[in-house]
């Protein structure tokens, strides 16, 4: 690279990732220009009744020609956008419904969720997964309050099939798609991403999640140790119970 390049490369610097997911709101970059971190609920950029994201940004990609990075979290990022521009850029997505905020006015859970397209876009789907998203996200958000733990930040994924294009199998809470409204779930995987997550059980019914899922949290809730996120508990506690099975 040093012969191919104008000027003359520095040491690598040491880096590590230490969780999974996108920075969402306003930050500074490296040069003294913003970039916008948007959460889009299973990557489809759409307009609703109450959240005109679609046509936000198609007015201010038309009036700012901003650069636009797509993550591999199906988040959005606007890059590149010179300070003047901050205020502007905010008020045009408030008016259409959009909050810019870090937390982006939703949940640690959503904000740490992801699903396929699945049904009726892609063929090889066996059960639903985008479209089911919101429903599953609020069915574990009551579960969580429930048993006490609030807005607790679990990484939940799910896809419509066992090919696993939302990665489920890195996610500490994930869902794959079997056969119609019957899912295998997977427990374990860490923030980090460097623990896949292990099989608990094989075919759950949709109705059946909430207890199953229900009775997992109240363990969560009364065995984790100080600060242990829920994925880290499964591989902890849950894991060697089902080995010793």
């Amino acid at each position: 690279m040093n012969r191919r390049v104008s000027f003359e490369l520095e040491d690598p610097h040491p880096f590590e990732f230490t969780k999974q997911g996108d920075v969402h709101g306003w930050h500074q970059q490296f040069d003294g220009n913003l970039f916008l971190g948007l959460h889009i609920l299973a990557g489809r950029v759409k307009d609703t009744e109450s959240v005109k994201l679609k046509s936000a940004l198609r007015k201010i990609v038309s009036e700012y020609r901003l650069q636009v990075r797509l993550t591999a979290a199906q988040n959005l990022v606007l890059v590149n956008v010179t300070p003047d521009l901050q205020d502007s850029i905010d008020q045009i997505l408030t008016d259409h419904g959009i909050n810019t905020s870090e937390s982006q006015g939703v949940s640690e859970l959503q904000l740490g969720s992801m699903a396929c397209p699945a049904l009726p876009t892609c063929g090889l789907s066996l059960a639903e997964s985008e479209r089911f998203l919101p429903d599953l996200l609020g069915t574990v958000e009551n579960l969580l309050e429930d048993n006490g733990l609030g807005n607790e930040r679990v990484i939940l994924r799910m896809t419509g099939c066992p090919n696993g294009c939302a990665r489920p199998y890195m996610a500490e809470l994930g869902f794959v798609g079997r056969r119609a409204n019957i899912y295998a779930l997977y427990l374990g995987g860490n923030e980090e991403g460097t623990r896949l997550s292990r099989l608990y059980d094989q075919n759950v019914k949709v109705e059946e999640l909430p207890e199953k899922l229900g009775g997992l949290f109240a363990r969560f809730k009364a065995e984790r140790e100080s600060s242990e996120r829920f994925g880290d508990f499964c591989a902890r506690v849950v894991w060697p119970e089902q080995d010793a099975a």
